[in-house]
């Protein structure tokens, strides 16, 4: 009857619910035990989605919980599977995938046997790539959640079944599954196999433009969840927030004091511990630091105290500090980047021209490329914002080492790889652009005049 001439002549209305309620009527709630019977109403379900298909009108929700936990229950019978995951695929072209995925996730939720759990992962892995990850929208996150729920199954099968689905998605998505996978409180067993997995699956920046070879045809202006990529060479937009840490509010009360505590001859020790505290800060956060107004005062305190310790008296704490300083700059937006920059770029720059060991000059310099490079998130690639304030404490601390130090050449090699972003010079519109640029050639002149031949050179 769905399949009928009679049917496609009522095109307004489909009367699929009526349909159901007979049919569930007479068939134990679709719970048949009978294999043709429960083969039928699979198929029943499947002609109704290509009838709604073809209208392009989505089904109501009592049709999609009933059909969809029916498939989810049967996925796991061999003679089933094939008309199983059929079904739930037809459902993604009439109702949005991630609402396929969140019904389809609640039943599985209510199953102990591990083969339906791996049915469905491999399912879950086959759509990713059919409609594209973009079309979960803001349902990622409990795409998700659920991946790492699964990723503890005791059954080996599962768990690389998640690990695939997993996989897939971060080849679409990048940093911003990485974002929301690491922002959960991961045991280090399944963080170490999560990392493995993305190190394996790229990121590809193409795949969000890839046309894909199935779509939700009853989608309208992303109103139930997007089907477009995220364009503009950075990671695709998905809609969703990503978690972010107030980093200071994380840590000990008086961390920030105790990092500039400077009585007794323990001092350092206590700094020292208080470093320690800002790096285990520093792992938790997975490299999402909120820079939200609420937050930033106090961070601003935190990187103040901590370039104190690039002059530390212990001089094994300089470049710990300098790691801390590079870290917390790279876990930042692009525009809190170049506020903080401003703030710790001088200091970073002379412990890189002046300081006497190598280890703290090569720490200071790690700060300043990581203090000048875009998030993942943000897309990745140099921050004109950072490199702006780079140039112009360059140009300042150059001027004040007598082009003696024996940094110099090191400091002129990591500017020249930071020179394409720089403005060009017929760009420069303000005379205080124009001055700094001014003040920046002048300094970079003058290194060759240096004593030091590597300096001349560079």
């Amino acid at each position: 009857f769905v399949k009928s001439e009679q049917m496609k002549g009522t095109p307004e209305a489909v009367p699929s619910q009526e349909i159901l309620v007979v049919v569930k009527e007479h068939t134990n709630g679709f719970k048949e035990s009978n294999f043709n019977i429960i083969k039928a109403i699979l198929e029943l379900f499947l002609a109704l989605c290509e009838c709604y298909a073809a209208l392009k009108k989505p089904p109501g929700i009592f049709m999609v919980r009933a059909g969809v936990t029916l498939a989810v229950e049967k996925v796991a019978d061999k003679k089933l599977s094939a008309v199983c995951t059929t079904l739930l695929t037809a459902f993604c072209t009439v109702r949005a995938p991630k609402i396929i995925a969140n019904f389809a996730i609640k039943v599985i939720g209510g199953i102990k046997s591990p083969i339906p759990h791996e049915a469905l992962l491999n399912w879950c892995t086959e759509v990713m790539k059919d409609f594209g990850a973009s079309s979960l929208g803001n349902g990622v996150k409990s795409i998700v959640s659920w991946i790492l729920k699964e990723c503890e199954n005791a059954n080996v099968k599962v768990r690389k079944a998640a690990l695939g689905l997993l996989a897939e998605l971060h080849t679409q998505l990048g940093p911003v599954l990485k974002a929301l996978v690491l922002s959960n409180d991961l045991s280090s067993s399944i963080k170490g196999q999560v990392e493995s997995t993305f190190s394996a699956s790229p990121y590809d920046p193409k795949a969000s433009s890839i046309v894909r070879s199935k779509c939700c045809v009853t989608v309208e202006n992303g109103d139930e969840g997007s089907q477009k990529g995220g364009g503009g060479g950075g990671p695709p937009s998905i809609g969703i927030e990503i978690p972010k840490t107030d980093l200071v509010a994380s840590l000990p009360e008086d961390c920030v004091s105790r990092l500039r505590s400077k009585e007794g001859k323990t001092a350092w020790k206590i700094r020292k511990g208080a470093m320690d505290e800002v790096a285990d800060g520093l792992e938790k956060c997975s490299g999402l630091i909120s820079t939200a107004p609420s937050c930033m005062s106090s961070l601003v305190e935190l990187v103040r105290a901590l370039k104190g310790g690039l002059n530390d008296s212990q001089s094994n704490l300089k470049p710990v500090a300098a790691k801390l300083l590079g870290t917390i700059l790279g876990s930042v937006e692009s525009a809190p980047q170049a506020k903080l920059g401003r703030i710790v770029f001088p200091a970073l720059i002379n412990a890189a021209m002046n300081d006497n060991r190598k280890p703290m000059r090569d720490a200071a310099l790690e700060a300043l490329k990581a203090g000048t490079e875009k998030s993942e998130l943000d897309g990745g690639g140099v921050n004109t914002l950072a490199n702006d304030a780079l140039i112009s404490s360059v140009a300042s601390e150059l001027g004040e080492s007598e082009f003696k130090s024996g940094g110099i050449p090191d400091v002129l090699k990591f500017v020249t790889s930071r020179a394409e972003c720089m403005p060009k010079v017929e760009s420069l519109n303000s005379s205080k652009a124009k001055a700094l640029e001014a003040q920046f050639a002048s300094a970079i002149v003058a290194c060759l005049t240096s004593s030091k031949t590597e300096t001349r050179s560079t």
